[in-house]
């Protein structure tokens, strides 16, 4: 068949068992000379991305057809390509068989060879257990039709959609297919990613994430500060560790901060910062594989990698606290392994409580948190770095201004001696 032809197949099966069959190891079907360019990702991996690495073919070639809708107990799947070639459909014959292993829904179904007019070569009678194949004049014209009408269903404006479009569409794949394509893309992208920053260009740059681009093996960010370069950054391992201020890059070996230099002036007498430059600066002393946030990205203020945790402080406040000098400072006694972050800015591993970097003289095992941001433990109690004097086994918050912002305010405190006015701004006072 020199035209655009394929396989067509319909096949009764529970969603159980078509989920038993995607499961399993794509190695158990396919030919030993069965050869893609996505070869090295199938590997042993789960039959399923043998259906992905089908609809990426459909990516390169816009005139390759891949369906695979499951609706009603009833899997229909459709692979046609703009150039038939029986090496590209062999292991089919194969799948088939496994569908008929593990059919649970008794049905005589129908797979086909042919093109698309239709002119069939030859096809499969599907059974519980049992694969047959057929010649051409012993398959059902009404079952050929049908096979042929349901792959022309899916047509949009008489023409199959691209890949990216059909996936938004919900009767086209189905949605475990979906889900596994999504990672098939990003292992693809992985494989070729270091053949395409070798070729990538200043006129034609490699796109690594956001705003970041590489080309002459180094990366640039390009935006609408200009074209900044990150010295000495690998495009290949070059990572978003955070995107917000402090933001933090990586790669393999460095650790990178983005800086950003501003002007003071005064317009009608309010202070105006104007930019004046972006750079990215390298971080001595830290192991860029391995240095990422503690607590999430959005709200974390430690930081560690393999050996140690850090702190990011800043030196000086100006009118912005993004203006002001900041830096990543190592805490020397934290037990990275252990070491987790708290609420309020208080963090702990197996030995202390810290409150940014200073330890606190709390008990690690048994302490408590609570909303106002006071941390107690039996013996003290610590309102941030305010250590309070109170008896930590009586403590408590009797009254707060607002629930907007808990731990702001004058509170009204008690223990066993008393109660007592505090405000975090200064010192507090008895007064009953």
């Amino acid at each position: 068949m020199a035209e655009a032809a394929g396989i067509l197949f319909e096949i009764k099966i529970s969603e159980a068992n078509l989920k038993k069959i995607l499961n399993k190891s794509v190695a158990i079907f396919l030919p030993d000379e069965y050869k893609i360019d996505e070869q090295e990702i199938l590997g042993k991996q789960k039959l399923i991305y043998f259906f992905t690495s089908l609809l990426y073919s459909c990516e390169n070639s816009s005139a390759n057809i891949f369906l695979f809708n499951y609706e009603g107990e009833k899997l229909f799947c459709a692979y046609i390509l703009n150039y038939y070639t029986d090496i590209i459909l062999k292991p089919f014959e194969k799948l088939l068989t496994l569908f008929a292993q593990n059919k649970d829904i008794e049905s005589k179904d129908t797979a086909i060879i042919t093109s698309i007019y239709p002119d069939v070569e030859h096809g499969y009678s599907i059974e519980k257990g049992k694969l047959t194949k057929i010649t051409n004049s012993k398959i059902n014209n009404n079952v050929v039709q049908h096979l042929i009408d349901k792959m022309w269903s899916f047509r949009v404006k008489n023409d199959f959609p691209e890949p990216k479009k059909a996936l938004r569409k919900r009767t086209y794949f189905y949605k475990p297919l979906k889900s596994a394509y999504k990672r098939y893309l990003k292992q693809i992208e992985e494989i070729e990613k270091p053949a395409k920053i070798a070729r990538a260009t200043k006129e034609d740059p490699y796109h690594l994430f956001d705003e970041f681009y590489a080309y002459d093996n180094k990366v640039f960010e390009i935006s609408s500060y200009g074209t900044v370069e990150v010295p000495k950054a690998d495009p290949l391992t070059f990572r978003c560790v955070t995107n917000r201020p402090p933001c933090f890059y990586a790669d393999k070996n460095i650790v990178f901060e983005e800086k950003n230099e501003f002007e003071e002036s005064i317009i009608n007498e309010k202070p105006y910062f104007k930019h004046i430059k972006k750079y990215f600066k390298i971080i001595d002393g830290i192991d860029g594989s391995t240095f990422n946030y503690v607590k999430d990205r959005w709200e974390t203020i430690f930081w560690k990698d393999k050996k140690h945790v850090f702190i990011y402080s800043k030196k000086r406040f100006l009118f912005f606290s993004i203006y002001g000098e900041e830096q990543l400072i190592r805490l020397n006694n934290a037990d990275v392994k252990t070491f987790e972050q708290l609420s309020f800015g208080f963090g702990k591993d197996k030995n202390n409580i810290y409150y940014c970097g200073k330890i606190m003289d709390i008990d690690n095992k048994n302490y408590i948190i609570n909303k106002n941001g006071f941390i107690y433990d039996d013996k003290n109690v610590y309102h941030f770095t305010n250590n309070l004097n109170l008896d930590g086994k009586t403590f408590k918050v009797i009254k707060y201004e607002s629930e907007t912002n808990p731990f702001l305010g004058v509170f009204i405190l008690e223990d066993k001696n008393g109660q007592y006015e505090y405000e975090h701004t200064c010192e507090f006072t008895g007064f009953r």
